[in-house]
């Protein structure tokens, strides 16, 4: 128990002054352990050179006794990157990189490839260990620049690079036919031209003056075979001017490349366009392209189809025919399929008839100006002096025994009064004065005709010949 107490006391007095000694109650005050022994040393860790190197992490300051390192073992202390032998009395022992080198001798006893015995290189290091840095000579000659600039020097080693010491002569100015290259750019004559019949390869290309492409010209047009694109006609040439011909006229490696700059049109009047004149496929062509035509519209002073004619015009007449018999009908005489138009009155009879008749307009042409328009009535026979009522019907849905309801009266325009009606006699019913083309919407104009009187009374119309229709007259004006 006491044994164990003053254990307890040693113990605390190490830790409260963070020194421990062994063999000493006094340890020296600038050591951390301090042995004292007269008879017996301290005994480090003894390990192979291997067993050394499988030290993981070692710390800066560790110290082992390495027993097969040097002649007889050697004293060791890892400096934080390396191990380094301490010098024992016998010097020539220590050899820590085991090289054959000893200590007193290997000017770094860390690395095996640096001792007396090695061969200098040039790397910044003083291999053989005699005190000088790359201290050797190759004497290996260089060469340093390219034609009249090259000079030759040595190999030498300059902060452990090996160098060539020569330093080229400055270039100057390319002499042509000499045959050096003047300017050191590594090319010989250039930017020089043969120079014909002097005997001399003046542009350095092997070749002297009747055999060089220079002073060759078969078409004798000024420019020799190496420029000329086609020296067999002397029209094409560097310096003659190209024109649209599909060639290369001034072997500029385009063909047709230029630009002409010049404006052209197409067409004629409102489909006129502009563009330029370029050349395609060896032809000069226009590129404009002209607008499409549309229908000549009267009195614009434009040439709106395109034709070369502004505002040409021409008046014709048509004469058309009831569209069919069947449209030349009188209710409740629609078992008459004749071409007979009828009209009949009878007020004690309560008998009234209405008669219609229709025109097809679709062969007048879209864009037509009517002048004039009239329908012929040849009267065929009459009875009791009839009245009639003329009316323009949008169509034919309207009471045939009445007047139409959705019908435009012309009686106004009918060339006689609606009470005077001779037999045979012609009656033209005038529609110029009436803008009847506006409401022509489906190209069927349909006259309906009615009798106002209560006796009994008739007129029958029919076309200028016995039998035939009613005709319709129109007169129009189109631009072309």
């Amino acid at each position: 128990m006491k044994k164990f107490i003053g254990f307890l006391l040693f113990m605390s007095t190490v830790f409260s002054y963070a020194q421990i000694g062994i063999g000493t109650d006094n340890p020296d005050p600038s050591a951390a352990i301090d042995i004292v022994s007269s008879n017996s040393g301290m005994l480090l860790p003894r390990l192979k050179m291997s067993e050394r190197d499988n030290i993981a992490n070692p710390a800066q300051g560790l110290m082992i006794y390495c027993t097969d390192c040097g002649s007889h073992g050697q004293l060791q202390l890892f400096n934080g990157s390396s191990w380094f032998g301490l010098s024992l009395t016998d010097a020539s022992s220590n050899d820590m990189d085991n090289d054959g080198y000893t200590n007193d001798v290997d000017c770094d006893d860390t690395n095996p490839n640096i001792n007396p015995g090695a061969t200098e290189t040039c790397n910044g290091i003083d291999d053989d260990c005699d005190g000088g840095v790359d201290n050797y000579t190759t004497n290996q000659t260089c060469l340093a620049g390219v034609g009249a600039c090259q000079t030759t020097g040595h190999i030498i080693c300059e902060n452990g690079i090996l160098v060539c010491d020569a330093v080229p002569n400055n270039p100057t100015n390319e002499i042509c036919g000499n045959g050096i290259d003047d300017d050191c750019d590594g090319e010989f004559e250039e930017g020089c031209v043969e120079i014909c019949d002097n005997g001399i390869d003046d542009d350095g290309d092997g070749n002297v003056d009747e055999n060089d492409a220079d002073c060759i010209d078969n078409d004798n047009d000024g420019y020799a075979i190496n420029v000329d694109c086609d020296d067999n006609n002397h029209y094409i040439n560097p310096g003659a001017t190209e024109t649209c011909n599909g060639i290369d006229d001034d072997c500029d490696g385009g063909i047709d490349n230029y630009a002409i700059n010049q404006t052209c049109t197409a067409g004629v009047g409102a489909c006129q366009t502009t563009g330029h004149i370029i050349c395609e496929n060896g032809v000069l062509v226009c590129d404009a392209m002209p607008n499409n035509p549309t229908n000549e519209i009267c009195g614009n002073g434009i040439d709106d189809d395109c034709d070369g004619i502004t505002d040409y015009s021409y008046t014709t007449s048509v004469t058309l025919d009831a569209v069919d018999s069947a449209s030349v009908r009188s209710d409740n005489f629609d078992n008459y399929p004749d071409n007979t138009l009828r009209v009949y009155s009878n007020n004690d009879l309560d008998f009234k008839v209405n008669g219609f008749i229709k025109f097809n307009l679709s062969s007048l042409p879209d864009h037509a100006e009517v002048n004039s328009i009239s329908l012929t009535l040849v009267v065929g026979s009459t009875y009791n002096s009839p009245n009639l009522d003329i009316y323009y019907v949008e169509t034919d849905n309207w009471t045939r025994t009445d007047t139409p309801a959705n019908g435009f009266l012309l009686t106004s325009l009918l060339s006689t009064n609606n009470t005077s009606f001779d037999t045979t006699n012609t009656y033209e019913l005038d529609l110029t004065a009436w803008n009847i083309s506006s409401d022509l919407t489906d190209n069927t104009l349909t006259i309906g005709l009615t009798s106002p009187k209560n006796d009994y009374s008739y007129v029958y119309f029919e076309g200028s010949d016995y039998g035939t229709r009613p005709v319709l007259d129109v007169s129009y004006t189109e631009c072309d």
